[in-house]
């Protein structure tokens, strides 16, 4: 029981990072449109 309930907070805290860095990537992304439409 520990260990699955250490498992999904270790699972939660990568679901967590990934889910930052992938918005940080779409933040880019948007902003390279954005550049590539003033052009």
């Amino acid at each position: 029981m520990a260990y699955s309930l250490a498992f999904q907070t270790r699972q939660s805290k990568f679901y967590r990072s990934s889910v930052a860095k992938f918005r940080i990537e779409v933040f880019l992304v948007q902003q390279l449109i954005l550049k590539d439409e003033h052009w």
